[in-house]
């Protein structure tokens, strides 16, 4: 379930009125989409996946109570604009013995990142798009 691939989303252009148009972004890879679905069945069977995939070298123990809980997270989020989000764990390790980058090898450390794309109407008029657009290009530079 890693989303590499192009993926689809509103965004605010256009009047709040109207529905926005779609956008598109990339995932970067080592990011697993949460399980974001229309019905509370298909958020509980989807967070099953979801968490064998970003916890893949767990077991039962592990996969048993965390499913619950981000199908719960996913239920938070129906409703609220949210369209994609995904989290990934990696290491902090800045490479392995042999000199390779670490990837997900997280013995030495973990840090749990989140990625989420919402799409919210706003009551900004076309005269201040620039500048809602400068702030967040402002915003995006200082998360880097």
């Amino acid at each position: 379930m890693t989303t590499s691939a192009l993926s689809a989303s509103g965004v605010p252009l256009t009047p709040a009125h109207e529905e926005p148009p779609p956008i598109w972004f990339l995932v970067p890879e080592g990011f697993f989409a949460l399980p974001l679905a229309a019905t509370s069945e298909e958020r509980a069977e989807r967070a099953q996946s979801f968490v064998r995939e970003l916890y893949s070298r767990g077991d039962e123990e592990l996969w048993e109570p965390a499913a619950p809980y981000y199908a719960g997270i996913a239920e938070l989020m129906a409703g609220t604009g949210i369209s994609y989000s995904a989290m990934g764990l990696f290491s902090t390790a800045a490479e392995q013995e042999d000199g390779t980058a670490a990837g997900h090898e997280l013995a030495e450390g973990a840090v749990q990142c989140a990625f989420t794309v919402a799409a919210v109407p706003t009551d900004q008029t076309a005269q201040n798009t620039d500048v809602v657009a400068q702030g967040i290009h402002s915003r995006h530079r200082c998360w880097r």
